[in-house]
């Protein structure tokens, strides 16, 4: 008999995607920028997340 359930593949991922899902949720990046000096001939990014 067939399974009407389908395969799936189970990725293990750790904390990352939670950790990041937080950072953004927070609005980690601009606390950052707001508290960092910035210098633009030295960078020209922010930090970069997701």
């Amino acid at each position: 008999m067939r399974s009407l359930i389908p395969k799936f593949k189970i990725l293990n991922a750790g904390a990352a995607p939670l950790v990041a899902a937080f950072c953004r949720e927070i609005k980690l990046k601009d606390i950052i920028d707001d508290m960092v000096t910035w210098d633009p001939k030295q960078c020209r990014l922010s930090i970069l997340l997701p």
